[in-house]
């Protein structure tokens, strides 16, 4: 008779890992290889990386915010880090602030915010859209 090897294995939940940093404090931030998971600021999201005011479950994804701000000649600064709140519709938007414009951007793998990705414009949209619509048109005839 032949021996077995029954080999098990558990099967545990890790969360979402990360790119946590912010490019105030670490000029670095700004420019992270992709998907460079050696990187110090790979880390996983943790319950203790948030505010206390969100208590109990939290589903976190990654996040990352590239801010312009005005009054300092156009100084770009980016955060990278996880969230718990995600935007329910859309992975990357816009938003204007006083003195500044964030654009933020959400993913749900790991190390996914570390590429840069960008938001079209409105004109792109429609410009695309426009041609779209001629192409169609076009090969109609």
């Amino acid at each position: 008779m032949q021996p077995y090897w029954i080999s098990t294995s558990l099967m545990c939940s890790e969360g979402i890992w990360c790119f946590q940093c912010n490019s105030q404090h670490d000029p670095s931030c700004a420019h992270l290889q992709p998907n460079d998971t050696t990187s110090p600021f790979y880390r996983q999201c943790r319950d203790d990386d948030q505010s206390e005011k969100h208590k109990g479950p939290k589903e976190f994804f990654c996040r990352k915010i590239v801010q312009k701000i005005f009054d300092r000649d156009g100084l770009e600064r980016v955060v990278r880090r996880c969230g718990w709140v995600p935007h329910p519709r859309l992975e990357c938007y816009q938003f204007k602030n006083v003195g500044h414009e964030d654009t933020v951007c959400q993913c749900f793998t790991d190390a996914c915010n570390s590429a840069h990705r960008s938001i079209a414009g409105k004109s792109t949209v429609i410009a695309v859209s426009l041609l779209s619509a001629a192409l169609a048109l076009r090969s109609l005839n």
